[in-house]
Formats: structure tokens, C-alpha cells, sequence
């Protein structure tokens, strides 16, 4: 659950911290070569360290004890292409509007209800969604290399379905 004996490891560019009782990742925040951090199945909820970690290209904070609801840092790591942050608090997503690198993004089992901020994130091949709040999903319906869309147990509107229908046929 201490991580701080990791913190002289300046160079490291790989973190899995996958399944542990981690829920201050203040110490890594001098771990500014991270590419690649998982902390999957931990107990964070404060991820304003991770604003300093500008390499960043993959970030996963799925599931169990992550009771993240604000994830305004991530606005500055715009080198982001794939973030995994299913299981949290989130309603809000408009700091990720900012990722346009961004490919791949699951957001399930969240608070969502509002997807317009992600429609500038056109790079996106495939997109997590279900089990949130959203009714409408057209602000999705120009994205040219989604791949996959993952909508299950949401309260989609008929025009959404009208959208899928659309998309369905592309």
C-alpha cells in the first residue's frame, strides 16, 4: 500500500500496481517517465499527481476500491491513448476533451450522462459506455474509426437508436 520506495526510480517507464491497497499515489509523482501506469484495483481517489506525468499513453484506474470522481488532471496528458476508468464516480467528462491521441476509452459503470465533450476525440477506435446514464449518444455519431461501442444497460433515447441504426449501416 506504500509506495513510497519507489519513488527514486526516476526512470521507470512501466508501473503495474495492479491489485494492492494503494490509495496515495502522491509518491509517484516523481515518476515522470511513466508510459504506461495501472492501478487497477486499488483505492485511489485523488489523481492530481497523474497531471505531471506528460509521457503518459496508457492509464488504467478500473474497478473495486477506485472511487474516482474528478479526473480534471488528466486534461493536461495529451499524449494519452488509452484510458481505462470503468467503476468510478465520474459524471463529469469534459477534461477529456483536451485528448485527441486518445483510441481507446472505457468509461462503464460510472455516472454519465453527457457525452458531448468527448465528440472532438475523433481518433477514437473503441469506447466503453455501459452502465452509465446517457440518453443520447449523436454527439458519437461523426467518429470515422470507432470500432467498437459498448452502450449496454444505458437509457438511450430513440434518436440514439436512430444514431446506432445509422452507424450500423456506415
Amino acid at each position: 500500500s506504500d509506495t513510497t520506495p519507489l519513488t527514486s526510480l526516476i526512470k521507470l517507464t512501466k508501473l503495474d500496481l495492479q491489485d494492492n491497497w494503494v490509495s496515495d499515489i502522491s509518491p509517484l509523482a516523481l515518476l515522470t517517465e511513466l508510459t504506461e501506469l495501472n492501478l487497477k484495483d486499488n483505492r485511489v481517489n485523488d489523481i492530481t499527481p497523474l497531471a505531471l506525468y506528460t509521457n503518459l499513453k496508457s492509464l488504467n484506474l478500473e474497478l473495486r476500491d477506485n472511487l474516482i470522481s474528478d479526473i480534471g488532471p488528466l486534461a493536461v496528458l495529451t499524449d494519452l491513448q488509452s484510458i481505462r476508468l470503468a467503476g468510478n464516480q465520474i459524471s463529469d467528462v469534459s477534461p477529456l476533451s483536451t485528448l485527441t491521441d486518445l483510441e481507446e476509452l472505457y468509461l462503464e459503470g460510472n455516472e454519465i450522462k453527457d457525452v458531448s465533450p468527448l465528440a472532438s476525440l475523433t481518433n477514437l477506435a473503441r469506447i466503453g459506455l455501459g452502465y452509465n446514464q446517457v440518453t443520447d449518444i449523436s454527439p458519437l455519431a461523426s467518429f470515422t474509426f470507432l470500432a467498437s461501442l459498448t452502450l449496454i444497460d444505458n437509457p438511450l433515447s430513440e434518436v440514439s437508436v436512430g444514431v446506432l441504426n445509422d452507424l450500423r449501416h456506415e
